[in-house]
């Protein structure tokens, strides 16, 4: 992707085999036995194509290329993103604590927290860090810091609802759905948070003008 965007196209610079291309149905897998073609990428209209980690390229990737002339590495790119991830994931859980469990004691919730990252699975990333791990673990980040924002914005809760973190929460989940498609299922629930909040926003400013309007 990033010679591609590089190069000033969205098709990667990898081109189709000729045998794949003069198939009458390349997206039979029986018809495509024994001919070399790139797996887990889009093929389309004689061009190959990546779903995966558009984001990422965006800002990290493909500014440091252009700044350096060199490659970002792939594994400290998980590990710094996955790392992140892990930073947003507890503040996340300790700002729900806060909210609505403020008299959980300690000890348990450090081991919910302990819990709550090996269960995340962006440990399993680490150690095979590929294109994959990528997409996945910037995903992770972004939605965590997405959650942990919308939050903190007391859309969720008792509280003046804050629009500044409301933007950062939408920004983030926006950003996650370009570092992997299928996050996109997270920004949609994301949109009943914000539904729910606008109508409190609105109620409250209602009621601001309305007290108001009294005095």
């Amino acid at each position: 992707l990033v010679d591609a965007f590089k190069n000033g196209q969205v098709s990667l610079i990898a081109e189709p085999s000729q045998e794949l291309l003069e198939l009458k149905n390349p997206y039979d897998s029986a018809a495509r036995q024994g001919i070399d073609c790139l797996w887990d990428h889009v093929f389309f209209n004689g061009k190959y194509y990546s779903y995966y980690g558009i984001a990422p390229v965006i800002f990290l990737f493909l500014p440091y290329h252009l700044i350096t002339g060199y490659y970002f590495s792939t594994p400290l790119a998980v590990l710094l993103f996955g790392g992140l991830g892990m930073i947003f994931l507890s503040l996340l859980y300790l700002e729900f604590i806060k909210k609505f469990h403020g008299k959980t004691p300690l000890n348990l919730v450090i081991g919910g927290l302990i819990m709550l990252q090996l269960a995340s699975g962006v440990l399993y990333c680490f150690p095979t860090p590929l294109f994959y791990e990528i997409a996945q673990t910037s995903g992770f980040l972004c939605v965590t810091a997405g959650a942990y924002f919308m939050l903190k914005s007391n859309i969720i809760g008792d509280g003046k609802i804050k629009l500044r973190f409301l933007m950062l929460s939408s920004t983030f989940l926006a950003l996650a759905v370009l570092c992997r498609p299928t996050l996109a299922v997270y920004s949609v629930v994301a949109l009943i948070f914000i539904f729910v909040g606008l109508k409190k926003y609105l109620k409250n400013a209602n009621a601001k003008k309305l007290k108001l309007f009294i005095k």
